[in-house]
């Protein structure tokens, strides 16, 4: 046995790997009462069992792994760990117990990976009382199936997943291993001695402690966390950034301003979340001394760029034109600059802008700065970038960008240039193009199509140039989107493109021209498919003869042949017979859209639908009766009736529900026979069509049927069917 002086504890310790039942009505840490807490302090002994389920025999490993968790925590907090256990009764009992689940097959941060996920309690016992918090833990390890040890997640060794950690991962910290263990050990002394023995460098790893303080809301957090931020742990912004603000910002400032650089940029990054206006003058000295790590200065500059304000501003100013400063450090003074507004400073970043021994990025990040505080004058600023520096293409780049947000006419010649200069970058002469297209048509009609014809320019720069013309919709340009069209040998999304904008411009004139790809089987998908579209819109006779062609050609592809069927304008009988003979096609989805075609000309058609009720395929005879109910002309009782007795259940349950739709009673009687048909759904269809029928004949068997019926949700069908029929 070891003994410590007073104030501390003896602790026995034994592991127990029997299975524990935790001591019913456990009180949860946070709603122990005074005298509760009074007596779990006056523990001086304490015996740890340990009994922790897990699967392939891994029992004693995770065992082991939590009693290291238990020493390395309780131990630091000052509590005395005595092994083994020897004779002595102990004044209470620490118990750990849960259950380790494998889990495999899962995906994090885009890779497969195996887990060990942990769920269980951790409690103290005295005399009869049990207090404690549930903890849980997930272990991730993707490296045993990245490596390429294990093909899948569930072939991985169980064991191989378990390791250091295992307790100790989980989304919420609060809810760990750890976490419940310093909560124990604040039960067993307070606080205060937490904070004490984390204080120093090798003390408390302070996280658990800190998740804890912060979810019970104690006082000891505002310590605990300056311990944490000195230490340079990002569970200190955590803390801080839900603590109380001016106390958050009151340890933030004092750690900002001692000399260890991973602390000080934690300690900035907690002002600039704050928004702590009070801590500007301090940030501001930072980032202003060249003494400081450029990577601190750069994070004060970011938490001033938060703040804002004058402190702010006069920082950024003051740094912008020192070319002795990194240039991360300048960059960030212009991005203060431009979220504060500041357009006194425009004419600063105008120079730098223009100044070929700025560094690039400055430069771009100038430019755009000029561009948004200074809206009027920085078209001119664009121009003179496009017209005078011709060798530097990324700002020329980022200027044109900027040009296209305007309306700057003076502009105009010089972006012509560009688009026109064959030795300009290709990206460079496409946002030219897109400048010119919505700037001026006039000059864009002038220019754009020598270069969309010559077949020698780079095939993006005709596509650019080729939209933009599009765009314009004038009819003019019918002739030349008709030639690039009928050019095979042109680019497939070019002639795409012209067929797009031959739609626009319903150039009927056009339709046998983009009849040909449209019939062309050799032509590509896509571009058939478009020609087909633009057929549609242009709703010309002559355009009707070639897509019924595709819907009849069951050879062509299902999403050839419904985008012609979508694209069919106002048919005639005649065109109408023909989509009718293919409502024996076998694909569904062509039958439903051929139906939905045909359904425009009504009773028109009805004598043609009655004729397929006979067809020798099913799915024909099904979806022409479900048509027939739709169009609800009373000429197609007699037939449908008929198909009461077809061989196929399908075709049965669709005449009963058009019979339904007619509302002829003709159909009273069959369908009454219908209700002792051994199919379920066929009769739960007669009931639903007997109620639209509204005939009171309907009533009495109906009633049978509620008698006889064993399927609960046909009889409360009936049952409102017959409520329906009898006017209740």
């Amino acid at each position: 046995m070891i003994h410590r002086s007073s104030g501390y504890f003896l602790l026995v310790f034994a592991l127990a790997l029997t299975n524990l039942a935790v001591a019913s009505g456990m009180i949860l840490l946070k709603d122990l009462n005074d005298e509760q807490r009074s007596g779990f302090g006056a523990v001086k002994t304490l015996t740890v069992q340990v009994a922790i389920k897990s699967p392939k025999g891994t029992e004693e490993k995770i065992n082991n792994l939590v009693l290291e968790t238990v020493k390395k925590v309780v131990s630091s907090t000052g509590i005395v760990l005595v092994t083994p256990a020897g004779q002595r009764t102990a004044d209470a009992v620490l118990r750990i117990e849960g259950e380790v689940e494998a889990k495999g097959a899962n995906y994090w941060s885009g890779y497969r990976y195996s887990a060990a996920q942990t769920q269980g309690k951790i409690f103290i016992e005295k005399n009869g009382v049990s207090a404690g918090t549930d903890f849980s833990a997930t272990r991730h390890a993707p490296t045993l199936i990245t490596s390429g040890a294990y093909t899948t997640p569930e072939s991985a060794p169980f064991d191989k997943i378990l390791g250091p950690g295992t307790l100790d991962i989980d989304t919420d910290p609060a809810k760990s291993l750890h976490a419940g263990l310093v909560r124990i050990g604040v039960l067993l002394r307070n606080w205060s001695s937490i904070v004490s023995a984390a204080e120093p460098k090798e003390g408390l790893p302070t996280d658990w402690a800190l998740w804890a303080a912060v979810e019970e809301k104690v006082p000891e957090a505002y310590p605990l966390s300056l311990v944490a931020l000195r230490r340079g742990r990002d569970a200190a912004k955590w803390a801080l950034t839900r603590l109380e603000r001016d106390k958050g910002v009151k340890i933030a400032l004092q750690v900002l301003n001692e000399d260890d650089d991973s602390a000080s940029i934690i300690a900035a990054s907690i002002l600039q979340e704050l928004k702590a206006d009070e801590a500007a003058e301090d940030l501001s000295a930072l980032a202003m001394n060249p003494e400081q790590t450029e990577s601190l200065r750069v994070v004060c500059l970011d938490a001033l760029k938060t703040i804002g304000g004058p402190v702010a501003l006069s920082t950024a100013v003051a740094m912008i034109s020192d070319q002795d400063l990194p240039e991360k450090i300048r960059t960030k003074a212009v991005e203060i600059i431009t979220a504060g507004k500041d357009t006194s400073s425009a004419d600063a970043l105008r120079k730098i802008a223009m100044d070929p021994d700025e560094p690039p990025g400055l430069r771009k990040k100038a430019l755009g700065a000029v561009a948004e505080l200074d809206p009027q004058e920085a078209p001119s600023l664009m121009l003179e970038v496009l017209r005078n520096l011709e060798n530097d293409t990324d700002l020329r780049r980022e200027a044109i960008t900027h040009l296209k947000k305007s309306d700057y006419s003076p502009a105009l010649q010089t972006i012509e240039e560009i688009i026109v200069n064959p030795t300009e970058q290709l990206d460079l002469r496409q946002e030219a193009i897109e400048i010119l297209s919505s700037l001026d048509a006039k000059r864009a009609l002038s220019i754009f199509p020598e270069i969309v014809e010559n077949q020698d320019n780079d095939p993006k720069l005709r596509m650019t140039a080729l939209t933009g013309l599009t765009e314009l919709k004038e009819k003019a340009l019918e002739p030349m989107l008709v030639k690039i069209l009928g050019n095979k040998n042109d680019e497939t999304d070019l002639r795409i493109t012209a067929v797009e904008g031959l739609r626009e411009l319903v150039a009927t004139g056009a339709v046998n021209v983009i009849s040909q790809p449209a019939m062309d089987k050799d032509e590509g998908q896509q571009l058939r498919i478009a020609c087909v579209k633009a057929l549609g819109v242009l709703e010309d006779p002559g355009s009707v003869r070639p897509l019924l062609d595709l819907v009849t050609d069951r050879e062509e592809s299902k999403e050839l042949r419904l985008e012609a069927i979508k694209a069919l304008p106002r048919l005639d009988r005649a065109s109408a017979r023909i989509l009718i003979s293919e409502l024996s096609d076998p694909n569904e989805d062509i039958r439903r859209a051929i139906a939905q075609s045909v359904r425009q000309l009504g009773r028109k058609i009805v004598d043609d639908l009655i004729g397929v009720l006979k067809a020798e395929q099913s799915a024909a005879r099904a979806i022409t009766a479900e048509l027939l109910g739709q169009i609800a002309d009373r000429k197609a009782t007699k037939p449908l009736i008929e198909l009461l007795e077809d061989s196929e259940s399908s075709v049965r349950i669709a005449s009963v529900k058009a019979l339904g739709e007619l509302g002829d009673r003709r159909a009273t009687v069959p369908l009454i026979e219908k209700l002792k048909d051994p199919d379920l759904a066929m009769r739960r269809q007669v009931v639903e069509a007997l109620s639209k029928l509204r005939d009171r004949r309907a009533i009495s068997p109906l009633r049978e049927l509620i008698e006889d019926t064993e399927d609960e949700e046909l009889r409360k069908t009936a049952e409102e069917a017959v409520k329906d029929l009898e006017g209740r």
